[in-house]
């Protein structure tokens, strides 16, 4: 092969890959990075403050044990829900029964009582 069939191989490939049909994001399954990179935080904030919320949606586990996905259709949907009010680490009273955010903490250092 010459440098110039290399160079149309290669370019044929990268036209292809270009030309290929895009799974639109509302039917894709996402990761915690996933997830993240839609609401704008880090994976370690979507597993640890938001993916743990009663209201969020349910994750799907391949095999029951594998790692955490999301529809997307089904995170966006609950982030228009949710535009009105701002995403913190605080619950606002009322919103959430705050026995049930305890009980699923996960065990760690302790916190300040309040």
């Amino acid at each position: 092969m010459t440098i110039d069939t290399q160079l149309l191989d290669k370019l044929d490939t990268l036209i292809a890959v270009t030309k290929a049909v895009a799974i639109p994001l509302e039917t894709r399954w996402l990761d915690a990075d996933g997830v993240g990179t839609v609401l704008g935080f880090a994976r370690r904030q979507v597993l640890e403050n938001i993916a743990c919320r009663p209201d969020f949606p349910q994750p799907l586990r391949i095999g029951g044990t594998g790692h955490p996905r999301w529809q997307a259709s089904e995170v966006l949907q609950w982030a228009s829900d949710h535009r009105k009010h701002q995403i913190s680490y605080h619950y606002p009273s009322g919103s959430i029964d705050k026995s049930e955010v305890v009980a699923r903490r996960k065990a760690g250092r302790p916190r300040k009582s309040t």
